[in-house]
């Protein structure tokens, strides 16, 4: 998940939403001062010298490598390009975005999600109402179909160093109850799919609901989280998942399930949507007990993003109308809190690399995005870039 004093955390990822295609050019993006894009002789891109607008942050675990991927000015419909940067933000270089397209109100059309399990291999999740999965293994400099996919209606997907989890599920025709829900493992390749126990009660109740198990993953530990009545239970496995323990969790209290993010075997952070507010969490001890986070009042509707770095630290933006400073860095296992910088942004979404050096797509107003680094922990922000709507 990020390195911390030499410490390398190797989480599962489940990324944000965001990215789009790009043609085969040389160019060499500087964050500095100005975006400065020199192309090469052949590009099926918008020319070099038109503006990006950030739409998507992918962080690679473990790794100094992000990937951007922007909303591009073309002649086409739908253009959106994928950049790389492997030194946590200060350079980006061309990729190629799997292939998407445009989709009403979504700026990255058609594409949901990209996740990264190394520098090299990464998946994005395509689609819509039913989703498609390409993989590259070089970077992002091709993507492939996944053909052999365990079921058509799946739509969840994480991402660990070596092993990708994936959730399906059986829905009504109108999509307002869903059931049967399972998870599927499988290596990287995505080749061979096999399904982890059922888990989630079958029939009414728990189990019929609009939304699923949430599942977090960080090397051979799994975790499955429900929080439906009767009760809320995580179910953690160490073996891949062939075997489960299951706990009681009266903490992760939620309307539409946690989103864990582990950063070791036994260090946890949670965000829980409670409504209209969100609460954060934090466990050291696989998720058997669980700590709030100290936090003013988080409208979850605000603008802002919650971005764990290490066992010990996770940043926080407050977004919206809140009086600055509004991001705040949380400190030993989230029990401190101390207000650290100001990013004026309507939305925000952050990608800290590890506890110093971070990034951070802002929109301004709805209207103007722009990338920012900072490379002290949040104090000071570099917006060296700044894309037009």
């Amino acid at each position: 998940m990020a390195t911390e004093g030499g410490e390398v955390h190797d989480g599962g990822v489940t990324s944000r939403f965001v990215g789009r295609s790009v043609g085969e050019l040389v160019l060499v993006v500087a964050l500095v001062g100005a975006l400065l894009v020199f192309a090469g002789p052949s590009t099926s891109r918008a020319a070099p010298t038109k503006v990006f607008s950030p739409r998507l942050l992918a962080r690679v675990p473990s790794s100094t490598t992000d990937y951007l991927a922007t909303q591009d000015p073309c002649s086409k419909k739908f253009c959106l390009g994928l950049f790389r940067s492997t030194n946590t933000g200060k350079s980006f270089v061309p990729r190629t975005a799997p292939p998407v397209a445009a989709a009403n109100g979504n700026p990255t059309g058609s594409l949901d999600r990209l996740a990264f399990a190394n520098d090299s291999v990464g998946y994005a999740v395509v689609g819509q109402s039913s989703f498609n999965l390409y993989a590259t293994r070089n970077g992002a400099r091709s993507w492939h179909k996944v053909t052999t996919m365990p079921r058509k209606n799946w739509y969840d997907l994480v991402v660990t160093s070596h092993l990708i989890y994936v959730t399906t599920d059986r829905c009504t025709d109108h999509g307002d109850s869903c059931g049967d829900f399972r998870v599927w493992r499988s290596s990287t390749g995505g080749q061979r799919w096999s399904v982890l126990p059922a888990l989630w009660r079958t029939g009414k109740g728990a189990n019929e609901a609009y939304y699923g198990p949430s599942v977090a993953a960080y090397g051979n530990d799994v975790w499955e989280l429900e929080t439906a009545p009767p009760g809320n239970y995580l179910w953690t496995s160490h073996d891949g998942g062939r075997t489960f323990v299951r706990v009681t969790t009266p903490e992760l209290v939620s309307v539409a399930g946690c989103d864990l993010t582990p950063i070791s075997s036994e260090v946890l952070w949670a965000e829980c949507p409670t409504g209209m507010e969100v609460s954060f969490l934090h466990s050291s001890d696989g998720g058997a007990h669980w700590t709030h986070v100290s936090q003013h009042q988080y409208g979850g509707t605000a603008g802002g993003d919650f971005d764990p770095v290490s066992s010990e630290v996770a940043y926080l933006d407050y977004g919206g109308p809140v009086k600055p400073p509004n991001l705040y860095r949380l400190s030993d296992g989230g029990r401190q809190a101390m207000s650290v910088g100001e990013l004026n942004c309507t939305d925000v979404s952050l990608a800290f690399t590890n506890t110093s050096d971070g990034l951070a797509i802002c929109d301004q107003n709805y209207s103007t995005f722009s990338l920012a680094r900072t490379s002290d922990g949040g104090e000071q922000w570099s917006h060296e870039v700044i894309y037009g709507n």
